[in-house]
């Protein structure tokens, strides 16, 4: 049996036979791999020495890789195919299949032979450059196409196979990253949710993370004694009853669910470039008007003494269905990345950090009076100089804060990772201690548990002067966000779902 590998720039095959295994490595595919962007190989099905190269372009081989060459355009031209991304695939008959998104839209070819690359024809098909994905069904004689969601194409006829049941589908995906089939030919789709699958060729989707494949991408989720709710990567938003721990979601697949907030019956979450809320346990979303639109991954949703703070371009309050801007002073052009607001206290950091340490401001600001007056004080935050804040947190004690980075350090230089202020942020000191040179997410101190930090390297806990992993059980993935509430610790992770500690 052959395997092929992709390690690292280098093509590595691997010959398993009963007596052993060969390694050969071809470094010349370096340059291939590069000029190309290679992402993905295709064999023959009855040509094993017979390979495809996909990507930028479609290098083949015809002698198992001791040669290579282009797909030439067409007969007529030597100009080689190039493409912003694609994929090809056989039929039953051999006939190759290729698909391409291109900056003049998304494409179907033949091939009509090694060589060239024939009948051009438009597709109305949702691929693009990061998700281009064809295989042909055997069983009902067609292919599938996926990427931005996933369709069958049967000669030249283009029919779609996954649907959004959400207001507003023309912004929802499903970023198919694989397709392919069980021993019952059911389809398998692989996206940033999880797995899905359908038995009856795309009518009907069933998700199937259950069994402890739990690799949902949440970004934010809130919960109260009765229900959680999240807010994830392309499963769109989905509750707890936790009652009978029955999940719910409420639209499979589509969109993706940023900052979520529950405030009594109302719950809030961003999602497709706005905020969107239901009040009656997502049966319907509303979409209350907000001053500015912008990503569902960067803005935060606060909520004290039961009022509701929309922090995106600027930081806005809400007040009997209005918004009212509470930081007019400070410039919109950054996303804010870490909030804190208690009683008249308020810290607010931005997004993009200072190039030039001699003229740190303009990217942390505090405010002791609900928000009327700020002060610039990042001149005080020495570590905002080529890096970002990416959290704040407090104590009960409002004048002793925290601060995370969230970015690498230079292996040479210091490390700057977590910082202390017990003075409102007018002098900071470095506690990074131990920690290891990986971005911090998230950070939220807890009277009963201790200082949590969220890596992209699981969950830490600051035990005296040394960081420590909390709960060894933990995956060691990107912590997305920490909350304490009614004795119990929830955490979420990008790409392994929630975590609950009671």
């Amino acid at each position: 049996m052959k395997n092929i590998f992709l390690i690292g720039g280098i093509l590595t095959i691997f010959f398993n036979s009963l007596t052993g295994i060969i390694l050969t490595n071809y470094t010349s595919f370096n340059w291939i791999i590069a000029n190309s962007k290679l992402t993905s190989i295709v064999l023959h099905p009855t040509n094993p020495n017979l390979w495809y190269l996909c990507g930028k372009n479609i290098c083949f081989t015809k002698d198992n890789g001791k040669t290579f060459a282009y797909l030439k355009k067409n007969k007529k031209t030597e100009n080689l195919f190039e493409a912003k991304r694609c994929d090809l695939a056989f039929d039953h008959a051999l006939n190759g299949v290729l698909i391409a998104h291109q900056n003049r839209g998304n494409f179907r070819y033949e091939i009509k032979s090694n060589e060239n690359i024939e009948t051009e024809t438009r597709i109305n098909a949702a691929i693009d450059v990061h998700r281009t994905k064809i295989i042909f069904d055997s069983k009902r004689h067609r292919f599938l196409i996926g990427g931005i969601r996933l369709y069958s194409l049967i000669n030249d006829q283009i029919q779609q196979l996954s649907y959004p049941n959400f207001p507003h589908n023309q912004f929802m995906h499903d970023d198919i990253r694989v397709i392919t089939f069980d021993i019952q030919a059911n389809i398998l789709i692989g996206h940033d949710g999880g797995v899905s699958t359908s038995e009856n060729g795309g009518a009907k989707w069933f998700n199937i993370n259950g069994c402890g494949l739990n690799i949902t991408e949440v970004y934010d989720f809130d919960f109260s004694e009765k229900t959680l709710f999240a807010g994830a990567q392309d499963l769109s938003s989905f509750q707890l009853n936790r009652k009978n721990n029955k999940w719910t979601h409420f639209s499979n697949l589509y969109s993706d669910g940023g900052s979520c907030i529950l405030k009594n019956d109302t719950w809030y979450v961003m999602k497709s470039l706005q905020l969107v809320n239901t009040t009656n346990q997502g049966k319907n979303f509303n979409y209350p008007y907000v001053p500015v639109k912008t990503s569902r991954f960067n803005p935060e949703l606060c909520l004290s003494d039961n009022t509701l703070f929309y922090a995106g371009k600027q930081l806005w309050k809400e007040q009997n269905g209005t918004w009212k801007n509470l930081s007019p002073m400070i410039e919109s052009n950054y996303d804010v990345t870490g909030l804190i607001i208690q009683k008249n206290f308020m810290l607010l950091s931005k997004a993009d950090p200072v190039w030039r340490s001699e003229d740190l401001k303009g990217k942390l600001f505090r405010s002791s009076n609900k928000g009327k007056t700020w002060q610039d004080i990042t001149s005080n935050f020495k570590a905002y100089a080529y890096r970002e804040i990416s959290d704040l947190t407090s104590k009960t004690d409002l004048s002793h804060i925290y601060a995370c980075i969230g970015s690498f350090d230079n292996p040479k230089g210091n490390k700057e990772k977590v910082y202390e202020s017990k003075d409102s942020g007018n002098t900071w000191k470095n506690i990074s201690y131990n920690l290891p040179n990986i971005p911090c997410t998230c950070i939220t101190f807890i009277d009963k548990i201790g200082l949590l930090l969220g890596t992209d390297q699981g969950l830490f806990i600051l035990k005296q002067n040394k960081w420590v992993k909390f709960r060894s059980e933990l995956p060691e993935v990107p912590i997305t966000k920490i909350r304490y509430k009614y004795g119990k610790l929830i955490v979420s992770t990008y790409g392994r779902g929630l975590w609950i500690l009671k």
